[in-house]
C-alpha cells in the first residue's frame, strides 16, 4: 500500500512496516496525544512539580533492539508502495480490494446520510433520481467486492 493509506491505517490503531526495511521486527505506530508525570527537572521547573506534561501525537518505531523511538519518514518512505500491516498476510492485490470496499462504503454511508438533508430535499427530483442511482449502483458494486473478498 502507498503511504496515504498506511497514514490511514496508522490511525485506525495498526502497526506498519515496509517490506524493504531489512530489520527484523522493525515498525511504526502511531501514539496519540497525551500527557505523563512531570519527570526531568527542565519539564518540573517550567510546569511544577507533580504537573502532567502534555504531547503531541506523533509515530514511533519500534527498534530491532526493542527500544522505541520517535519516527520521522523519508522521502523514499513518503513515496513508497510497499507499506503493509504488520501480521496482515492477505497479497498486496487482495489488500486493495479490502481498501476499496472499505472506502466504497465510506462514501455510501456518506450519500445516504445526505439523502436525509434539507438541500437533497430542495433538488429536483431528477437530480434526487439519479443521487438514488447512485447509492444503489455504488452498494451493487460494495456487495459485488464482499462476494470477490469472501471468496479470497
Amino acid at each position: 500500500m502507498n503511504f496515504g493509506d498506511a497514514i490511514k491505517e496508522l490511525k485506525l490503531g495498526k502497526r506498519l512496516q515496509r517490506t524493504g526495511w531489512n530489520g527484523k521486527g522493525l515498525f511504526i505506530y502511531l501514539v496519540p496525544a497525551a500527557s505523563y508525570p512531570v519527570q526531568t527537572g527542565a519539564a518540573k521547573e517550567h510546569f511544577g512539580e507533580g504537573a502532567m506534561v502534555p504531547y503531541a501525537a506523533y509515530l514511533a518505531l519500534k527498534n530491532v533492539d526493542e527500544t522505541v523511538s520517535t519516527w520521522a519518514p523519508s522521502i523514499n518512505d513518503t513515496l513508497a508502495d510497499d507499506w503493509q500491516v504488520v501480521g496482515c498476510t492477505v497479497p498486496a492485490h487482495q489488500q486493495r480490494v479490502l481498501d476499496e470496499k472499505r472506502e466504497l462504503d465510506e462514501r455510501r454511508e456518506k450519500l445516504a446520510a445526505f439523502y436525509s438533508t434539507p438541500i437533497f430535499n430542495s433538488l429536483p427530483e431528477s437530480e434526487q433520481s439519479r443521487l438514488l442511482s447512485q447509492g444503489v449502483a455504488m452498494r451493487t458494486y460494495s456487495e459485488i467486492l464482499g462476494d470477490r473478498i469472501a471468496n479470497f
